[in-house]
């Protein structure tokens, strides 16, 4: 064969794939600042890479509803929660180190009202979403410490196989529940997230919500979720020949609000609250309490004014942690925005020390294509 004709097939071949698969890459990165209080005062820079591929079954003439997703991820960076301000409930909802790894691989069929949803996922991508919390910083406004640090759960950074079905029951309603892993397996075991073994050890996870949606004749928009979690064991290897049981029966509830407040020539108030509590065998943060006011398009489209708190509540003799967050979004382009970001905490509780009240100031930039 020709190079010539091996470089149009070749050239052919890649046309064909780019016009099936989606591709999206994204950035976000962002300076930390400690002003004072926590461990100590300095700053650092921290970045989130993101490489997503979308297929659709249906674009290359196979069965409907069929959708893969592949999102490879890349951090790096310091970390500012661990080395400046010795928070519980994470200042920073990209901080995790430095790694490259898949963070999501999944397979999607969707039949009719019901979607069934198979492989690598991270729950936070359905489940305890709020709407309005996403446009803030702080990692409590996506899945609360209250849930994440009682049991391991498939969040940013580490993801854990499991299946998910999620039903529109009417234009109102929608049902979801899933199973996970129990554990996953940590980036000291696994850099790049590619064992993906299922052990007896690691128990389960399963969740799940109820959401209720104002109709689409409502004036103002809104959304309620309450979902419920429960894992059931955690065993971890150990110098022993048997692994230690870390806990039994660890479970919880949740309630999300998302609400449209007010329009205003064309601006939107919106509020959010987020409830937990988790109960169990030596559970130590037992309740989070959270929500907070979001004003979106106040200067210009898509750009987004809020303050919020999160709150942690243990039982365990700390004191409880409280986060008040002011933040706001601005885009330079259509893909391109900054987000200015103060977060005062109070009690800053990533261990049992005492540790004066810390003042962050954050820089977080971004693009999308």
């Amino acid at each position: 064969m020709s190079f010539l004709r091996l470089f149009i097939i070749s050239l052919s071949i890649a046309e064909f794939i780019s016009a099936q698969i989606k591709p999206e890459i994204s950035y976000t990165g962002e300076v930390v600042n400690n002003t004072y209080g926590g461990l100590k005062k300095g700053t650092s820079y921290q970045g989130l890479v993101n490489f997503k591929f979308t297929y659709n079954t249906e674009s290359t003439g196979l069965w409907k509803g069929g959708e893969v997703y592949l999102n490879i991820a890349n951090t790096h960076g310091g970390t500012p929660a661990q080395t400046l301000f010795g928070d519980y409930q994470g200042l920073s909802n990209i901080e995790a180190g430095n790694h490259t790894y898949i963070h999501e691989f999944w397979y999607r069929q969707s039949l009719h009202d019901v979607d069934i949803t198979l492989g690598l996922q991270d729950l936070n991508a359905s489940f305890i979403i709020s709407e309005n919390g996403t446009n803030f910083i702080n990692s409590s406004f996506g899945v609360p410490a209250c849930i994440s640090h009682n049991c391991p759960v498939p969040i940013f950074p580490l993801t854990t196989p499991g299946a998910a079905i999620r039903w529109r029951i009417t234009e109102s309603f929608t049902a979801q529940t899933a199973i996970y892993d129990g554990n996953n397996s940590g980036f000291e075991k696994d850099p790049h997230n590619l064992n993906w073994s299922i052990s007896k050890d690691d128990g389960y996870l399963s969740i799940s919500e109820l959401q209720f949606q104002h109709p689409a004749n409502f004036d103002l928009g809104g959304i309620y979720k309450a979902g419920f979690y429960y894992h059931n064991t955690l065993r971890q290897e150990n110098e022993d020949i048997e692994p230690v049981t870390v806990f039994n029966n660890r479970y919880g509830f949740y309630f999300n609000t998302d609400n449209e407040i007010v329009r205003v020539k064309g601006s939107v108030l919106n509020a959010f609250t987020q409830l937990s509590v988790s109960h169990g065998w030596n559970v130590e943060n037992n309740l989070y309490i959270g929500g907070g006011l979001l004003f979106k398009q106040v200067f210009a489209d898509n750009d987004a004014l809020g303050a919020a708190y999160a709150g942690s509540y243990f039982n365990d003799g700390r004191t409880s942690e409280k986060v008040l967050e002011l933040t706001y979004k601005g885009y330079i382009t259509e893909s391109v925005f900054i987000q200015p970001d103060i977060q005062y905490i109070i009690n800053p509780a990533g261990d049992f020390s005492s540790m004066q009240n810390a003042l962050a100031g954050i820089i977080r930039f971004g693009c999308n294509y």
